[in-house]
């Protein structure tokens, strides 16, 4: 196969590919009222969405943190993506990596990832759970709050808030709407080429291979 015919199936693959654009889908990290928000080592904390009829591969999620008693105690963050079961956090699907909180009594942005790869399926709900492993019995993080709830984009639905104060055993709805943003890459079905754009190249392809052999005569 000569050069001319690999970089033009080369360019076929590239189009029959999905594309995958990064997107903010959930986010309330910024604006509103800035409030107190949860001590989340006295209580675990999550936020859920709903993916829409999309996949995305998730890249990273935000949190404003800050101590507590503000500045005194340093704490230590970590958290992760949970499958969902009757409205709840279930199983642990992937871990995030762990953020330690400083005693400087001032609020910053925490970003969490995760040590892989992971897909969140379309049509399925994830929770995105953090907890202070360093100080269970009295927290040294807090997750700072919002008046305003998290708005969803991409496709995805905000699913609200759950908390838990018996290490995970049980949950019940949050009213406390803590910072957040997540980003993912959506993994977009809809731009994958209809099967006329593969016929209009086909019969492109056809005519300069065979204009070239009859220059080649």
């Amino acid at each position: 196969m000569n050069t001319f015919l690999r970089r033009t199936l080369v360019g076929l693959a590239l189009v029959a590919c999905p594309a995958i654009t990064e997107a903010q889908i959930l986010s309330n990290l910024t604006g509103g009222t800035l409030l107190q928000g949860s001590d989340i080592g006295f209580s675990v904390k999550a936020v859920g969405l709903t993916i829409g009829a999309n996949p995305f591969a998730f890249t990273s999620m935000r949190a404003l943190l800050n101590s507590e008693p503000f500045g005194l105690i340093p704490g230590s963050v970590t958290g992760g993506i949970y499958s969902n079961v009757g409205g709840n956090p279930s199983t642990l699907l992937s871990s995030f990596n762990t953020v330690n909180v400083p005693t400087a009594g001032q609020d910053f942005i925490a970003t969490f990832t995760l040590g892989s790869a992971f897909t969140m399926n379309a049509g399925s709900t994830y929770w995105f759970v953090l907890r202070d492993l360093a100080n269970p019995n009295g927290s040294a993080a807090v997750w700072r709050a919002n008046d305003v709830a998290p708005v969803a984009s991409a496709g995805v639905g905000f699913a609200g808030y759950r908390v838990s104060i018996d290490g995970l055993a049980t949950w019940t709805t949050s009213g406390i709407m803590n910072r957040v943003q997540i980003e993912g890459n959506v993994i977009g079905s809809s731009t994958v080429p209809e099967p006329a754009t593969y016929a209009m190249v086909l019969v492109g392809l056809i005519g300069i291979v065979t204009a070239r052999r009859r220059r080649s005569v």
